[in-house]
């Protein structure tokens, strides 16, 4: 049989192809690295249709919808596109969803209705077809997932990543018993007990290839069109299945190799499985340029062909015998007669299910003798003795096969015991750097970690942004630097990174940058670069101790901090002079810093594993987080120290300071939730938004990179991925409203009660400001005077927002309600505008209480000011008289009579009064009324100075 013909269609790169229409009228549809979608006639090879500029990027997969009227493409510019099919319509139709990485992976419902979709954002989205809202927002824990698979009946979704672990989802709530599949006998009662929810995963198992998220190896699964099996690519160079229900893999019916010999299988990794349309036959295309076609059922080789290249795409045709492929080097064919036509059934036509189920003559791994109870005791695994009484009737071929058996089942138990052991136990939270998007990495063939993707941000924050970025197979990265502010200064020359920077921090004078140990045995290094200096070489780094990493840099005014793994802090001056050395109590998680503040975190202890609060029979893993707060100019003075109260099941996602100049702390958790630290209640934190408030669409996440409680906004990166935005499309910087969880009261409104909370929290954080509780940050301005002008400021917005609320509750008829918000103004002038309010609306009895209030307010200031004006007067020191030598303080006994002075009337003794003569002498350590300099020293304000004598002048020497 002559091989299929092949013909060039895209450039080279991951491809895809599939059927689009119906019958005999199907048309070939293929895309590719060129960014083009093409519509061929697969019998006469023309183009019919050609998508060229709906994507920006390299399009890597496609999916026709069941009924081929329309198809879907995903691609590198971050997209899933539709297109119209049906008739003589053939056209774009829409965008479905965007992710913030590249999509490698589409599959559609047996219905059309839904369509998944991933990629390399951690995520799979199922859309709702008719509204295209997302349905499911499933997370992942690998980098990509490379392909899915929609269940024939809808009840599960399938997908294989990069990492080979194949994950398989419920879809809808399913009650134990409902699935036809499970194998639910009598001795499983756990299984009858089990019922899914959405979104819950049944299967989770390691057993496909490792592969890259760019890569041609698509680890593509498929399952059976009856959906009782699913097939996945296997790690030695199998294919493996998996049953319906049970989930359990069906270890004797793997497809491989019988030997070494071309056409019995294949020699390298299977890198796609493509069931034919009636379920009996499997393609399968590896590594090694083969594609074959099994008959699953006889586990053998039917037909198979040799290529030049990896087959990465394949599809069988609805009708006839042919199957369509394509290769990474953008090459298509359309393979006719895959299933020989003599002495075989053909690919499309309807058999019985007797002969598709083939796994049904395999006994299952039944429990051995003694019960589960007794097979795993104290993580060890006791399996039945395997000269049982029930193999002695055997014959040797049978007594192996059941030996063999037996001891899959005691590894299989010995994995499960170990893995549940390890589960135990949670991990604490890893180390990160605030503004930094993770690497993703992958382990290469040498074991070594290998960044996976060219380009990510080494910081985002509100000053700017540090990219680094690599070169595939280049010695070197480069790290540029860029302003938000493009006035602030020229461009800052890039920076040839030899060292392979994993960290950085864009500072108020300069840049840091860190980078790991290497595995070969070098030191982690930190290097800073300052925006300006007086020399001609400013650039200085530091070679840190062997075994001793930089997990996270802070800088400050004239500063800069590291944490590193050896639980040191760090601390270097702004030329690189070595200032202190702090040893943590736990294991670092994050520093940030701002002007002299220095905030850092550490893990105060061993996660816990805590009731939920939703379902206290399920357990969240609770991050024990403590922070301290320094003011590195003060001697690294604690300025606040405490918990950092994570909610169960969240971790710490960043950490900084408010934006508004009063150097309060924040932080942002997993959840969702930025919490503010204020000095009330001894130190506490009040939620100042939510994620889940501020959604516009379901997986919609908001990455932090700012919080400003006095303008009332989050600055933040909106995108679909958790863990930060690519550099490219440029992110934009997102204000988002504040807004606090709030309790609603009767006749109230949720947006006053809001914006009361907020403005409360405003004046909480100038309090303190003012009251010189945290590290200052304005050295541009006087930073009492502008703490005080804050305060006013804040105080001021506060009452406005207040005095909203006494209106609101003197409407809805609440006097004591009201009378307690007025207690809570600030100012005495929004005092008298709330008496006016309660006078408005006839509320005589309210309008009393307050007057109470205005009282009260104004007797307080009252003898504020005369505690303040006697504070004054007592620290003031007396002027000297012109041409004295400055007067010594000393105390005198009280019977002490300063020579020569006499004693003057009562009446004289008035140091405000109008002098006619000069008055005595008076004890200096008396208290007595501050009075003018003129007057002390001896003139008044429109009378000749009169005439000094020896006598008289206090200050002359005694004779």
């Amino acid at each position: 049989m002559a091989p299929p013909e092949w013909n060039f269609g895209h450039v080279a790169g991951i491809c895809d192809v599939s059927f689009v229409g119906s019958g005999d009228e199907a048309l070939l549809v293929t895309c590719g690295a060129d960014n083009a979608v093409t519509v061929r006639n697969p019998e006469t090879l023309e183009i019919e249709e050609s998508f060229t500029e709906e994507h920006d990027d390299a399009v890597n997969v496609l999916a026709v919808r069941p009924d081929g009227a329309k198809f879907a493409t995903g691609s590198d510019d971050n997209s899933v596109k539709l297109f119209n099919f049906a008739g003589a319509s053939r056209e774009f139709e829409s965008n479905v969803v965007r992710f913030t990485l590249p999509v490698r992976a589409l599959a559609w419902s047996a219905d059309g209705a839904f369509l998944a979709a991933g990629g390399e954002d951690n995520a799979v989205k199922v859309v709702k077809m008719d509204d295209k809202s997302v349905a499911l927002d499933l997370a992942t824990r690998s980098k990509c997932v490379k392909s899915l698979a929609f269940d024939p009946k809808g009840d599960f979704l399938g997908a294989v990543d990069d990492a080979g672990v194949l994950t398989v989802w419920a879809l809808k709530a399913i009650a134990a018993g409902d699935d036809d599949d499970a194998d639910m006998s009598d001795g499983d009662d756990d299984a009858k007990k089990g019922s899914t929810e959405p979104g819950e995963i049944v299967l989770a198992a390691t057993v496909a290839p490792m592969t890259e998220p760019d890569s041609c190896e698509v680890n593509r699964a498929c399952w059976r069109p009856d959906g009782a099996v699913i097939a996945v690519p296997g790690r030695e160079h199998d294919v493996t299945f998996f049953a319906r229900g049970t989930w359990t893999e069906l270890e004797n019916h793997r497809l491989i190799a019988e030997d070494g010999s071309e056409g019995k299988g294949h020699g390298e990794n299977v890198v796609l499985a493509q069931w034919s349309p009636n379920g009996k036959y499997l393609l399968t295309s590896a590594k090694d340029h083969t594609v074959c076609v099994w008959d699953v059922k006889e586990r053998k080789v039917i037909n198979f062909i040799k290529h030049e290249s990896t087959v990465c795409g394949a599809c069988w045709r609805q009708t006839g015998n042919a199957v369509a492929l394509v290769d990474g080097d953008g090459q298509w064919t359309l393979w006719k007669n895959p299933v020989p036509p003599s002495g075989f059934t053909g690919p499309t036509t309807q058999i019985d299910a007797a002969e598709l189920d083939f796994f049904e003559a395999e006994e299952p791994l039944a429990p051995l003798a003694g019960g589960m109870g007794d097979e795993v005791m104290d993580g060890e695994v006791n399996v039945a003795s395997e000269d049982e009484e029930d193999m002695g009737d055997m014959d040797e071929e049978q007594y192996y096969s059941e030996l063999e058996r037996r001891k899959r089942m005691k590894r299989k138990l010995a994995k499960s015991a170990q893995g549940a052991a390890v589960a135990a136990a949670p991990t604490p939270q890893p180390p990160f750097q605030v503004g930094s998007v993770p690497a993703k990495t992958a382990k290469d063939d040498a074991g070594n970690d290998a960044n996976g993707s060219t380009r990510r941000f080494l910081c985002y924050n509100m000053i700017g942004s540090v990219v680094s970025t690599g070169e595939p197979g280049g010695d070197f990265n480069s790290v540029e630097m860029a302003f938000h502010d493009t006035s602030r200064g020229g461009r800052i020359p890039t920076i040839t990174d030899y060292h392979g920077y994993s960290v950085g921090c864009l500072g108020e004078r300069g840049c840091a940058l860190a980078s790991p140990a290497k595995q070969s045995g070098g030191s982690s290094v930190l290097f800073y670069r300052p925006y300006e200096s007086w020399t001609h070489k400013s650039d200085w780094s530091i070679t840190l101790p062997v075994g001793e990493d930089v997990v996270s840099v802070a800088t400050g005014k004239d500063w800069v901090a590291a944490l590193t793994s050896g639980r040191m802090l760090r601390i270097f001056s702004h030329a690189g002079a070595q200032r202190q050395m702090v040893q943590l109590d736990g294991a670092p998680v994050t520093a940030a810093g701002k002007g002299d503040s220095l905030v850092v975190a550490w893990h105060a202890s061993a996660p816990a594993l805590v009731p939920d609060a939703a379902d206290p029979k399920a357990l969240r893993v609770e991050q024990r987080i403590e922070f301290a707060e320094y003011d590195v100019a003060n001697g690294g003075k604690v300025l606040s120290k405490g918990r950092i109260p994570l909610p169960p099941g969240s971790t710490l996602t960043w950490l900084g300071h408010v934006e508004d100049g009063n150097g309060a702390v924040a932080f942002g958790a997993s959840d969702g939730c930025v919490r503010v630290r204020t000095s009330e209640f001894g130190g506490s934190w009040t939620p100042v938004f939510r994620s889940q408030d501020a959604r516009q669409q379901e997986g919609e996440h908001h990455w932090t990179v700012a919080v400003s409680v006095a303008e009332s906004a989050l600055y933040c990166v909106v995108g679909g991925n958790a863990n930060g935005p690519a550099v490219h499309p440029r992110p934009v910087l997102t204000p988002l409203p504040l807004g606090m969880p709030v309790a609603l009261p009767d006749s109230s409104s949720g947006e006053l009660e809001n914006a009361a909370a907020r403005a409360q929290l405003c004046v909480a954080l100038a309090s303190a400001a003012a009251a010189g509780d945290t590290a200052g940050f304005r050295d541009d301005v006087d930073p009492a005077g502008a703490a005080v002008d804050a305060l006013r400021a804040a105080q001021t917005e506060a009452d406005k927002a207040l005095l909203r609320l006494f209106h609101a509750a003197c409407k809805g008829e609440r006097p004591a309600r009201a009378a307690d918000v007025a207690s809570a103004l600030n100012l005495t002038t929004s005092m008298h505008g709330a008496l006016k309010l309660a006078n408005a609306m006839s509320q005589n009895v309210l309008a009393e209480r307050v007057t109470n209030l205005i009282e009260a307010s104004m007797a307080a200031a009252t003898a504020a000011a005369e505690v303040e004006a006697a504070r004054a007067y007592g620290g003031a020191a007396e002027l000297d008289t012109p041409g004295q030598a400055p007067q010594q303080h000393y105390s005198q006994p009280a019977a002490y009579v300063a020579p020569s002075q006499a004693t003057q009337p009562e009446k004289d003794s008035n140091p405000l009064g109008r002098r006619r003569s000069v008055a005595p002498a008076t004890d200096e350590n008396a208290d007595a009324p501050k009075v003018s300099a003129k007057v002390k020293a001896g003139y008044e304000a429109n009378a000749a100075p009169a005439k000094k004598g020896r006598v008289a002048n206090p200050f002359a020497r005694a004779r």
